[in-house]
């Protein structure tokens, strides 16, 4: 946003009293706030434990993720984890809990919504917008770490009962 939402001013950039920063209107103190983009990961383990890993070319060599997917405006997060789930890997799967938010440090302008989903049905296969998918064993070292993948995995080693 670039003018006043109010009277058509150019918005001046600065932060706000708690530093984040925002554009705001010189003549008529109206505010704007850039709305992160929403964003799902989801953890995705099999019955015997394994953890379904993504892989796109332009990762780094040995990097790996989970599911991943942009949200729709107008769709919940839970069907957007589900269908990024199916897409992305040819499986079919369940909502197991909502583990909660993270903001990834080298992406700030995304809020990831976190879900732990298990495998119901399908078959493996890399499809949508991933070029490898494979089963493995929790391993945080696949990931990076900081990132919500590596959170993720994490969270399974650390509360193995969560399966």
């Amino acid at each position: 946003m670039t003018f006043c939402g109010q009277c058509g001013t150019a918005l001046e950039q600065r932060p706000d009293a708690t530093g984040h920063p925002h554009r705001r209107c010189p003549s008529c103190q109206w505010t704007w706030y850039d709305p992160p983009t929403p964003v799902t990961l989801v953890l995705v383990t099999t019955p015997e434990r394994q953890v379904v890993y993504c892989r796109k070319h332009s990762f780094a060599p040995g990097r790996w993720s989970v599911v991943s997917g942009f949200i729709p405006r107008g769709e919940p997060a839970e069907v957007t984890a589900l269908r990024e789930v199916r897409e992305e890997t040819g499986l079919d799967a369940e909502i197991v809990r909502f583990m909660g938010t993270h903001v990834y440090e080298q992406r700030p302008d995304q809020i990831v919504i976190a879900f732990h989903a298990r495998a119901t049905g399908g078959t493996l296969r890399a499809g949508d917008d991933v070029d490898e998918v494979e089963l493995g064993p929790p391993d945080v070292s696949r990931l990076r770490q900081g990132s919500t993948s590596f959170w993720l995995v994490q969270q399974l080693l650390v509360n193995p009962a969560w399966e």
